[in-house]
């Protein structure tokens, strides 16, 4: 019996061993599915999230697409619209027939302001709904060919110059500053020239050297220097100058101004300054005559060419002794120019540096050989003061 009953006591034990065992493999495997389920719900949940994301963008996507779609829709319309809505025009008495969008194509000017809405607008009613335009109207077609295709737009040679000048009144009008610099790039330095002219034929009894100097100005109101010279500062090897609004006062000699009479005294006149633009790291240079007789190239033209400063670059010593037909730019002697210390490269500069008899550095002079002026533009003689004063000349 009692080895029946330790028999029974072990078995008992046994199965308790068993059913921990067994209970323990069940709450492992329990534990195990469990972490798999949270991971593939984790894993789900990304996966879900990141779909979540692309879908959120790629219809950020479509929307900015079919906005702009929307918009170029909205433009071809509006184009459309602007194309087939006719403009009728009264402008001096001269119809034309144009598009808005034709009319308004350049921003900030007559017509811009004209149609943008700001200001009430009542068509002629009786005129066929023409807007009236108390304007020149014979110039009139030139700013319409102008504004409806301006890349291939150009000034015909036969227009006179008198139309030419009240072509550039009605575009400086219109606010149509582009076209009138396209068209007519030297209309402003044409009005300076027109205006030595004027003040020539204005002086009554005024020697003839005065006009004929008046006319070689105004013929020769844009001109390139140019120098093959080695040793000459890049800034002077070629130069456009226009002539501006500046003056100085050039001395005449008494056989300058009538050669049969030698008591007169030398009289100062007012001359032209023209200007030319150099490299960004200097300041523009000035060609200009000066009181001495002197003609300069300089960077200040307020400095006679004999100043200590040395602010003259190039100058010829002959001008106050030259005759009548030599007293424009262009017609100067090329070889009888002196050049200063201002002039030359760096290097050439130091190479020439000498000093006097005091152990003082002296800057030298050269003479140059070959300096070319050439005439780019001036007034024709079809200019209205320019025929005048040379009808003038012809008199006296």
């Amino acid at each position: 019996e009692i080895v029946g009953g330790e028999q029974e006591e072990e078995e008992e034990a046994s199965r308790g061993v068993d059913v921990a065992i067994s209970d323990a493999g069940g709450t492992a495997k329990k534990r195990k599915r469990a972490a798999q389920e949270k991971a593939s719900s984790d894993s789900w949940t990304t996966l879900t999230e990141d779909a979540d994301a692309h879908a959120v963008a790629l219809i950020g996507r479509v929307e900015a697409e079919r906005s702009a779609l929307e918009a170029e829709k909205d433009a071809m319309k509006d184009a459309h619209t602007f194309q087939k809505n006719k403009i009728r025009l009264d402008v001096g008495g001269h119809k034309f027939t144009t598009s808005l969008q034709t009319l308004t194509s350049v921003p900030g000017s007559y017509f811009a302001a004209m149609f943008s809405g700001r200001f009430p607008l009542t068509p002629d009613a009786e005129d066929g709904g023409a807007y009236f335009i108390d304007r020149d109207g014979r110039s009139f077609h030139h700013i319409l060919q102008y504004l409806r295709d301006p890349q291939s737009f150009e000034l015909s040679a036969d227009v006179r110059e008198a139309h030419r000048k009240d072509l550039a009144v009605e575009l400086q009008f219109y606010g149509l500053q582009e076209m009138l610099d396209r068209t007519m790039p030297y209309y402003e330095l044409d009005k300076i020239g027109a205006a030595l002219l004027k003040q020539a034929c204005a002086e009554v009894g005024a020697p003839l050297k005065y006009m004929a100097t008046a006319v070689a100005m105004a013929r020769t109101l844009v001109f390139d220097v140019g120098s093959a010279i080695p040793w000459l500062h890049k800034d002077f090897h070629n130069l456009r100058f226009h002539i501006t609004e500046h003056t100085t006062f050039f001395l005449f000699r008494d056989d300058d101004l009538d050669p049969d009479e030698n008591d007169l005294e030398p009289v100062m006149r007012r001359m032209p300054v023209w200007r030319a633009e150099t490299s960004e790291e200097h300041k523009p240079v000035f060609f200009f005559y000066d009181d001495e007789g002197f003609v300069n190239i300089s960077y200040d033209f307020t400095i006679a060419s004999n100043s200590e400063d040395g602010g003259c670059m190039l100058t010829t010593t002959t001008l106050n002794f030259v005759d009548d037909a030599k007293v424009t730019p262009s017609q100067l002697a090329s070889q009888k120019w002196s050049m200063a210390w201002d002039a030359f490269l760096p290097e050439e500069f130091a190479a020439r540096e000498t000093l006097d008899e005091h152990g003082v550095e002296t800057r030298k002079w050269e003479k140059v050989t070959d300096l070319r002026i050439t005439v780019v533009h001036g007034l024709s003689d079809a200019e209205p003061s320019m025929a005048l004063a040379l009808r003038r000349l012809d008199k006296r």
